[in-house]
This record gives structure tokens, C-alpha cells and sequence, in this order.
């Protein structure tokens, strides 16, 4: 699924493959950055392990549960 999407950060100063600078003078040190950096890891952690396959099998049954519950803590 991972391939089929386009940005998945939040923000652009953490994006990979569209990263923008943002107006904060020391990225290093962005507390907002760091917890999105986090949260852009967990999209990919999930959508990596999405296939095909199992998309067509969620719109068959769309009330399905998620695949496993991620429990994220801020």
C-alpha cells in the first residue's frame, strides 16, 4: 500500500520524498518535528505490511477491524 500513496508525514520538514524546510530555525531541536517524525514512522510500519490483496479483502467486508490495534501514546 506504501507505494500506491503519495507523502506520508504529517508535515513536510519530515517527509522523505517531500521534504520543505520549515519555519523553526533548528529542526534538531522541534519537539512538534520529533513527535511527527514518530507518528510519520507508524504510517509506514502499518502501510508497508498492507498489501494488495488485503485492501480488496476490506472493501469486500467493511466493517472489518483493524489488522492490529496500535496503541500510541503522545
Amino acid at each position: 500500500m506504501r507505494h500506491i500513496e503519495g507523502a506520508l508525514a504529517l508535515v513536510s520538514c519530515i517527509s522523505h520524498l517531500f521534504y520543505e524546510k520549515c519555519s523553526f530555525s533548528d529542526e534538531s531541536r522541534c519537539a512538534i518535528r520529533s513527535v511527527m517524525k514518530e507518528i510519520r514512522e507508524a504510517i509506514v510500519q502499518i502501510a508497508e505490511r498492507v498489501t494488495i490483496a488485503d485492501l480488496c479483502e476490506r472493501s469486500r467486508k467493511p466493517n472489518q477491524e483493524p489488522l492490529d490495534v496500535v496503541d500510541f501514546v503522545i
